[in-house]
């Protein structure tokens, strides 16, 4: 097995162990995720109880909380690896940063999705909302969350800059849940929202997600109406720029000496 691919693993892995070992603080987050989703449905209803039309903004609301906590893991990895001075070590081994961020991501995304299923669940019980499933769904989501991690890379490279910028990832964060047609169709946006919006990484992810599991199109459908095409050039464009500017705040953190800093 290669030194890459056994890092990869062993950081996901350590990820998993750390997941679990908090897992009462992630329990509490996804039941505050839950609350925070039902009690905004809730008023967008007008505080009538029937929620069975949202299905379509549960869907969007998963996409942004793998959002959420990808952005998270991105600086939080930095800010604990600067915090306890093993920053530089890092930078001495073979394997490339960007794997140990893959792997820390991945870690979180699996530990995630099994926490999502069950909040998902619960909220869909109380709420007597009902998403269909459909597996051409999983590889749509697959795609846009590979489109959330090149952003993530963004963020982990300003890290390494800035240090603690928890604030521009709850900045993000929050950007993404009011824009990114989670919660209103960016159809109902004025016109220069929903330019913003298309450009977001998670929205045109909802949008094809939706089509599939609510208006039962096929990828094939997709494809040919170019919005599948749209999804994995938007996704792509957002692995590259990630890497690009990760790259270059990692030269400017060398220039500057501040990898051995906090």
């Amino acid at each position: 097995m290669s030194s890459t691919l056994q890092c990869l693993l062993n950081e996901i892995y350590k990820g998993l162990l750390i997941s679990w070992h908090y897992r009462f603080n992630m329990i509490n987050e996804f039941i505050a995720l839950g609350i925070n989703f039902t009690g905004t449905v809730f008023l967008m209803n007008a505080g009538n109880t029937d929620l069975s039309a949202f299905g379509p903004s549960l869907v969007g609301f998963i996409v942004w909380v793998y959002a959420s906590y990808i952005l998270n893991v991105s600086y939080t990895h930095i800010m604990l690896e600067g915090r306890s001075g093993t920053l530089e070590q890092m930078y001495m081994s073979p394997v490339s940063p960007v794997i140990v961020f893959l792997g820390a991501t991945l870690s979180t995304i699996i530990a995630a999705t099994a926490w999502i299923l069950m909040i998902s669940s619960a909220i869909m019980f109380v709420c007597n909302i009902w998403i269909p499933f459909n597996l051409q769904a999983l590889p749509l989501l697959l795609i846009t969350i590979s489109g959330i991690f090149g952003f993530g890379l963004s963020v982990a490279g300003a890290a390494l800059v800035y240090k603690n910028i928890s604030g521009f990832s709850d900045l993000m964060s929050t950007v993404l849940f009011y824009l990114n047609g989670s919660m209103l169709p960016i159809e109902n946006m004025p016109i220069t929202l929903q330019h913003v919006a298309r450009s977001l990484p998670t929205t045109q992810g909802i949008i094809v997600l939706r089509k599939v599991l609510f208006e039962h199109q096929s990828l094939r459908a997709l494809w040919e109406s170019g919005e599948l095409k749209y999804l994995i050039l938007h996704s792509s464009l957002y692995i590259l720029i990630g890497l690009v500017v990760f790259y270059a705040c990692q030269r400017i953190a060398k220039r500057k000496g501040l990898l051995g800093q906090y």
